[in-house]
């Protein structure tokens, strides 16, 4: 479970920062006059596609995170079936 916990969270923590630098590069760009709504090549959409697979991994890996820290906390609470206690 602990495995599962830090996986989540490292996708988590990944998916902002990669949100985070899309939105610095684009900023940056946008700045210099670069332009990034035109579709003429795979460079004018890469900070969108990064921004947008970022922004779907987000709440996921959010949510399955609370989802699997609400497991934990009740498996630490439900008792065991040890009959010598």
């Amino acid at each position: 479970m602990k495995r599962w916990i830090v996986g989540v969270a490292s996708v988590l923590g990944l998916s902002i920062f990669a949100l985070l630098a899309v939105y610095v590069y684009a900023g940056i760009g946008r700045s210099l006059g670069w332009q990034f709504g035109s579709l003429e090549g795979a460079e004018a959409v890469s900070p969108v596609a990064v921004g947008f697979g970022a922004m779907y991994l987000i709440p996921m890996s959010a949510a399955v995170l609370v989802v699997l820290i609400i497991i934990a906390i009740v498996r630490a609470y439900i008792p065991r079936g040890n009959p010598h206690e």
